[in-house]
C-alpha cells in the first residue's frame, strides 16, 4: 500500500494543476452545479454582505421549522432566532422581487427583547400574528440582526416598524444609516445570521425533489509570501493528493483546489462563500487544510481562552495577524455561515511547540513556524503571539458555542493533540496523519470519519515513535463521538 501511495502522489503531481480557480468550486465528472444565487436588491445593493458583522463577539443563530427552507405558498413560517447574548432582535426578509421587509417587530409584538442563551420562536403561542408564505415566490433570504441598544425606526427607513403588520424597509438607509453610522464601528454591539429560503406555488414543494450534493474545498500552503515563514515540503502535495482522491472515490459534486499562491486569505473566503451558494441545507461538505499555524492574543471576550489560533494562508504576515491571518473566530462564521449542511474539517497543520511548555513565556526571533520533518522547533519572533497551541484547540471553543446556539452538524479532525508537534514525514511525500488518511483511503471500499481516525490515532503515534523518538503526535476528533455519520467514501 505505501507503494501505491508514493505512485498515486507521483502521478496527482504530474496530472494535477497548481490549483483550479480560487473563485470557483468547479464540478466533478460531469456534474452540474447550482449557479451561485444571488442576494441583491431591486436598487441593486448587496442585502447580504452589508448586514454582515466580520468582527461580531457574539453568535446568532436564525432558522426555521423546515429543514430544506422550503415552502409553498400559503403555507405558515415558524422562525427560531438563539442569542449568546442578550440584545434586540430584528427579522428582516428579502423577497424574490428584491423588496426587503421588516417582520419583526410589528404591529402585533412590539417587545422585541430576546435573552442570550435562550431560543425564541416566532411567532410564539401567545403571538397575534402569523407568518404565511405569499408572493413573490422565489429565492428569499431571511435575516437576524440582534443589537444590544435597540435601533430607532429612522435606521431602518422608516417612521415606526410597529404600526403595521409588516413594514416596508429602505434597504439604502439600513445600509447608509444603520450599518455604516450606528452600528459601524462597533463590531461588539451587534451580531447577525440569515438563512435561505425557496417559496414555490402551491403543489411544487418535491417538483423537482431536492438532490444532497457533497462539495469539497481542498487548501494546502508549502511558500509563503512572509519570507518570516519557512517553507514546507508536503503541504501542497497533501491538499492536492486528498483533492484527487475525494474526487476519484468521494463522489464529490464539485471541488475547489487552493495552493501555495492562489490560496490568498480573500481566494479562501471566496472559497467557503462558494460552497455556501452552491450547497443547501442537509448537503455534505468537507474542507481539508495543510500548512502553517500560530497564536496570538485573544480580543474575544466571550472565548475562554487566553489565545486565539489561526491558520496562515499564502499572504500571511505578523504584521497584520487579524486582517490576513485565518483566525479561529473567522473560520468559525464561515463553518457557521454554512448553517443545516454537514461539515467535514480536517486539519493537517503545524503549531510550532517552542513556547508550548507553559502560558506567557517569551517567544524567539525565528519566524513562523517550521514544518520540516522535525516541523516545530522554530516559533514566532511577534512578542504578542503566546504559547503555540496545537490544531486540536483551533477552533474547540468555537464549536462549543456553535453548538450551543443550535448548529450541530460539524465534525473535525485535527492532526495532533494540544502541545504536540505535527509532522512531515522525512521523505516529504506528505505529512504524517495526511499519509495514513490517505492509506486508509485507497485500502477501504467504504470509509467514515470516525473510522478514518480510529486508523490515524494508532498509525501517527506509532510512526513518531519509530521515525522521531521523544516527540509526540496524537490525532483528535472533534467532538469525540462525531464522525459516524460521515462518509469519506
Amino acid at each position: 500500500m505505501r507503494v501505491a501511495i508514493f505512485s498515486l502522489v507521483l502521478t496527482v503531481l504530474l496530472a494535477l494543476p497548481a490549483g483550479l480557480r480560487g473563485d470557483v468550486i468547479e464540478s466533478v465528472g460531469g456534474k452540474g452545479l447550482p449557479a451561485a444565487a444571488t442576494a441583491r436588491s431591486a436598487r441593486g445593493v448587496d442585502v447580504e454582505a452589508a448586514t454582515q458583522n466580520p468582527q461580531a463577539t457574539f453568535l446568532v443563530r436564525v432558522s426555521v421549522d423546515r429543514q430544506d427552507a422550503t415552502y409553498e405558498q400559503g403555507e405558515l413560517m415558524e422562525v427560531s432566532v438563539e442569542s449568546e447574548r442578550r440584545g434586540y432582535l430584528y427579522l428582516l426578509y428579502r423577497q424574490a422581487d428584491g423588496g426587503v421587509k421588516c417582520l419583526f417587530p410589528n404591529q402585533y409584538d412590539r417587545d422585541n427583547r430576546i435573552s442570550g442563551g435562550h431560543k425564541i420562536t416566532l411567532p410564539t403561542s401567545m403571538s397575534r400574528f402569523r407568518l404565511r408564505i405569499a408572493p413573490p415566490l422565489g429565492d428569499e433570504l431571511l435575516i437576524a440582526l440582534v443589537t444590544r441598544q435597540p435601533l430607532a425606526a429612522p435606521t431602518f427607513g422608516s417612521r415606526s416598524l410597529t404600526d403595521a403588520p409588516v413594514t416596508d424597509v429602505d434597504i439604502d438607509t439600513v445600509i447608509a444609516r444603520g450599518v455604516n453610522v450606528e452600528l459601524r464601528g462597533k463590531p461588539r454591539s451587534w451580531g447577525e445570521h440569515c438563512v435561505r429560503i425557496r417559496t414555490v406555488p402551491a403543489g411544487q414543494r418535491d417538483a423537482p425533489p431536492a438532490v444532497h450534493q457533497r462539495l469539497g474545498l481542498f487548501i494546502g500552503i508549502s511558500q509563503y509570501k512572509d519570507g518570516s515563514a519557512r517553507p514546507l515540503q508536503a503541504s501542497h502535495k497533501d491538499a492536492q493528493v486528498m483533492a484527487q482522491i475525494m474526487r476519484q472515490h468521494g463522489n464529490l459534486d464539485g471541488l475547489g483546489l487552493l495552493v501555495n499562491a492562489q490560496a490568498t486569505r480573500r481566494a479562501i473566503q471566496d472559497g467557503f462563500e462558494e460552497l455556501r451558494l452552491k450547497s443547501r441545507p442537509g448537503d455534505e461538505i468537507f474542507i481539508y487544510w495543510s500548512g502553517h499555524g500560530g497564536t496570538c492574543a485573544n480580543t474575544d471576550p466571550n472565548d475562554p481562552d487566553e489565545q486565539d489560533a489561526f491558520l496562515v494562508p499564502y499572504d500571511g504576515t505578523s504584521e497584520d495577524i487579524a486582517g490576513t491571518m485565518v483566525l479561529d473566530d473567522t473560520m468559525g462564521r464561515w463553518i457557521r455561515a454554512l448553517d443545516g449542511r454537514k461539515v467535514c474539517l480536517i486539519v493537517d497543520a503545524c503549531y510550532s511547540a517552542g513556547q508550548a511548555a507553559g502560558k506567557g513565556a517569551e517567544p524567539s526571533s525565528r519566524g513562523l513556524g517550521a514544518r520540516e520533518a522535525r516541523r516545530g522547533d522554530a516559533i514566532t519572533g511577534d512578542p504578542n503571539w503566546g504559547p503555540i497551541r496545537s490544531p486540536a484547540d483551533f477552533l474547540g471553543s468555537q464549536m462549543r458555542r456553535i453548538k450551543d446556539i443550535g448548529q450541530d452538524d460539524a465534525a473535525m479532525l485535527f492532526s495532533s493533540d494540544s502541545n504536540e508537534n505535527s509532522c512531515e514525514r522525512g521523505d516529504g511525500v506528505l505529512s504524517v496523519m495526511t499519509y495514513f488518511l490517505v492509506e486508509k483511503l485507497l485500502s477501504s471500499s467504504t470509509l467514515t470519519l470516525a473510522e478514518a481516525y480510529e486508523h490515524v490515532r494508532v498509525e501517527v503515534p506509532k510512526y513518531m515513535k519509530d521515525h522521531f523518538p521523544g516527540r509526540e503526535q496524537n490525532p483528535q476528533l472533534v467532538p469525540e463521538h462525531a464522525g459516524k455519520d460521515v462518509r469519506l467514501r
